[in-house]
Formats: structure tokens, C-alpha cells, sequence
């Protein structure tokens, strides 16, 4: 055998999983308000199945405040106008939520207008927002909040195009990026029992052998050259003319050089192929490989 793949030019070359990409942000798009309890982010899962799904958490910020109890602030016994006072919301936070109060009411000093100073910064809520004390006195405040941002816990991987991210509460829409990748090539294999799936080359071990590992396991297979692994041990390249759309599948490979065949397993001369950063081919040819392409942090599946 002539010198074996490069691991480079197979799938988890990219960030650590098997081909795709991991998130790099996540960011509010609509429908960013009114929420009464605290809103789980949903990610989907990956494009390819050994990718890993990637984890997120919101931090919420006071939406709107209300009155529900105006209460009393006293001095000394003595009912007394309240004008722009500062008070602090009893709500667990990891950063202050702070409020300014005004009463024109008689000199009670019943809270009558409230305005929002800081919104504060919360990963949780209480379990009733409608009934929210303050530092001083003993009036009553219904609160609701909205998602200041979002926070990527787990970056994961085997994302092709950005995933349609929810929440467990409300109808929150978000945009997502993923992470830069680079063009791999994707093999297809069947280990024991399990279905024909995405594999990751992890060696090669001849021309037409690899150690391969699939969500079945790890196993080493053999390139076929006239259909689609049917048996365990079985595995296969693809190439595609994007002219024709016909595809053909790859009998050998290596650093340089790969041999290919129609469906019928009819082989052809064996001919050079390069790899750039936007796609792998056959040289002299537009035959191109079954893989994954993103460039300058753009996704795109070509694969087959």
C-alpha cells in the first residue's frame, strides 16, 4: 500500500467529533418577554449521529414590574411622602435588581409609582413572581422577565447547518452561528448489527481497510465497490460528478491517489485527488468527494 490517509482529511478533524461543527453564539431574535417561569434553552440534535448535542442556559433580566400591594414606608412612626427612594427587591440574584418608588398619596407613604433602576441578572426564579417583597417596608411587587442572553455551556459537535433552538416556556426565537470547519471526507459503514451510518475513520490499515467507528462501536471494515454496506464490516467512499449527479464509489485510497468505480463495481485507473479548503477532488476531473465543507466559518453540507 502506498502511503495511508492522513488523519486530517477524515471527519473529526474539526472539533473533536465526528464531521460538523459546535455552536459559537446564540442570541435572541423575537417574542423576548413576559416570562413567569425560568426558561429551559432546548438544543436539537446534531446533523451527524456521533456528534454530541450542545447545552446552553439563559440569564433572565426583569421585564415589567407592578404594583400589587403599595404598602407603607414610615419614619419613625410617622407616615410621610416617599420621593424617588431606592429600594432592592427580595429576589435571589446574581446581580441586583433595584427599584426607585414615589408617594404622592396623602403623606402615607403608600408606593404608588415604581420605575425599574437596574433589571438585575437572574438563572433562576422563584415560584411565585407575583409576590416579591422589597429591603424596606412591606409592599408587594408582580414581576416578569425576559432572557438577557444566553449562555453556551457545551459547545458540541456535528452540527452542518445551525439548529432551530427553543425554550421550555414561551415561543422565543433565536440565531445561532456555528463554530469554523473544514472539509473532511465522510465514509458510511455497518458494524454488527446497527444500520448503514456515518462512520469515522479513526486508521487506516490498507488500501481498502480501515478502523472505523460508527454509533454501533469500533470496528474495521472494507471498502465495497458495487453497492451500499449490507453486512458488518462493510463500508464505503463515495464520489459524486456534480454535472451528472452520478455517484461512484471508491475501491482504494491513499495520500495521493484513489481508485473508483461505477455502481456495477467496474474499476477505473487509478488517479490523483487534492484537498483545499473548499472541497476535495479528483484531479483533472469534477468529480468530487462525498464530505463536509465550511469555509471561513460557513456551513455547508455537500455530502451524499
Amino acid at each position: 500500500m502506498n502511503r495511508p490517509l492522513n488523519k486530517k482529511y477524515f471527519g473529526n478533524n474539526n472539533t473533536g467529533g465526528i464531521l460538523g461543527s459546535g455552536l459559537s453564539t446564540i442570541t435572541v431574535v423575537a417574542n423576548n418577554s413576559g416570562f413567569t417561569t425560568y426558561p429551559q434553552i432546548i438544543i436539537p440534535n446534531p446533523t451527524f449521529e456521533l456528534g454530541s448535542v450542545a447545552t446552553a442556559k439563559t440569564y433572565l433580566e426583569i421585564d415589567t414590574i407592578t404594583i400589587i400591594n403599595g404598602g407603607t414606608i414610615t419614619e419613625s412612626g410617622i407616615g410621610y411622602y416617599v420621593q424617588n427612594q431606592l429600594l432592592t427587591l427580595n429576589i435571589d440574584h446574581l446581580i441586583e435588581a433595584t427599584i426607585k418608588v414615589t408617594s404622592d398619596t396623602n403623606g402615607t407613604g403608600i408606593i404608588d409609582q415604581v420605575e425599574l433602576i437596574n433589571r438585575g441578572s437572574f438563572d433562576s426564579l422563584p415560584l411565585n413572581v407575583s409576590n416579591i417583597g422589597v429591603n424596606i417596608g412591606d409592599a408587594i411587587f408582580s414581576l416578569t422577565f425576559k432572557i438577557k442572553l444566553v449562555e453556551i455551556i457545551d459547545k458540541g459537535d456535528g452540527y452542518v447547518i445551525e439548529p432551530t433552538i427553543t425554550t421550555s416556556v414561551g415561543t422565543t426565537t433565536f440565531s445561532c452561528t456555528l463554530e469554523e470547519s473544514y472539509t473532511s471526507i465522510v465514509a458510511y459503514a455497518k458494524i454488527g448489527i446497527g444500520p448503514n451510518s456515518i462512520a469515522d475513520i479513526i486508521k487506516q490499515t490498507g488500501s481498502r481497510s480501515f478502523i472505523v467507528h460508527t454509533v454501533d462501536g469500533i470496528g474495521e471494515c472494507i471498502l465495497v465497490d458495487d453497492h451500499e454496506p449490507i453486512i458488518s464490516g462493510e463500508m464505503n467512499i463515495r464520489i459524486k460528478d456534480p454535472n451528472t449527479n452520478n455517484i461512484y464509489y471508491v475501491t482504494k485510497i491513499t495520500n495521493n491517489a484513489v481508485t473508483y468505480s461505477d455502481n456495477n463495481g467496474v474499476d477505473f485507473i487509478s488517479v490523483p485527488w487534492s484537498f483545499n479548503s473548499d472541497y476535495m477532488q479528483v484531479e483533472n476531473s469534477s468529480l468530487t468527494f462525498s464530505g463536509y465543507s465550511g469555509i471561513s466559518g460557513v456551513s455547508g453540507y455537500s455530502g451524499l
